[in-house]
């Protein structure tokens, strides 16, 4: 599942905003400030972002029903991060998204074929909490496919902090399955269905003798 960082764009545009030979605003009820800005590109980026993969699915209901699983997730597991926002795209892949940057808000993005290939609410909530993952991990870098699969398996891995059940074996097993459509290019980015199902069924450690 991808996840999108806007950093460093955000940072090319902000050094862009007050490089020395710029003109200056000299209205000041007109300058933004840095905060500001960043929550402006970030609001842009969302709306790109979701134009992008087929716009935004209008279900009032289902989208209430992600943002509260969410929000519980958030409260049961203690994430204190930014606020995230809950979007269906109008997409026909089987995947989930998340964006984040310096702004406050997230966003973590479900597709419509994701919603309808998960069989319950166990199933949904473990794509969000691993997609809420990410957002805390907050690595902006560009990574190499050996740094992508270890930050797909740390999301994995705190995702289980956000849920009360176990993930199920049969959603990871299905998800693999649906997923064939990777090209070779983007497959290796991603960690196998074997190396997810190693790390998320390892037993706890035995507790040591005194």
């Amino acid at each position: 599942m991808k996840k999108i960082s806007l950093i460093f764009v955000l940072s090319i545009l902000l050094a862009a905003c007050i490089a020395p030979n710029s003109v200056p605003n000299t209205t000041p009820k007109q300058t933004k400030s840095r905060t500001q800005v960043v929550n402006d590109l970030m609001s842009t980026a969302h709306q790109e972002h979701a134009q992008k993969f087929g716009g935004i699915y209008s279900d009032v209901g289902k989208t209430k029903h992600i943002q509260s699983i969410m929000n519980r997730l958030r409260k049961t597991s203690g994430f204190n991060g930014k606020t995230i926002n809950a979007i269906i795209l109008n997409s026909g892949d089987v995947n989930a998204y998340s964006l984040k940057s310096e702004a406050k808000n997230a966003y973590v993005y479900i597709t419509r074929d994701m919603l309808n290939f998960v069989k319950n609410d166990d199933e949904l909530a473990f794509v969000l909490a691993h997609e809420m993952a990410h957002i805390s991990i907050n690595n902006h870098h560009k990574k190499t496919p050996k740094q992508n699969i270890a930050e797909e398996l740390k999301a994995d891995k705190l995702a289980k902090r956000y849920i009360i059940r176990r993930p199920i074996y049969d959603f990871i097993r299905r998800l693999a399955a649906r997923q064939k459509y990777l090209t070779n290019a983007d497959a290796h980015y991603y960690p196998s269905n074997a190396q997810r199902l190693s790390q998320l069924y390892t037993p706890h450690s035995k507790t040591r003798k005194s």
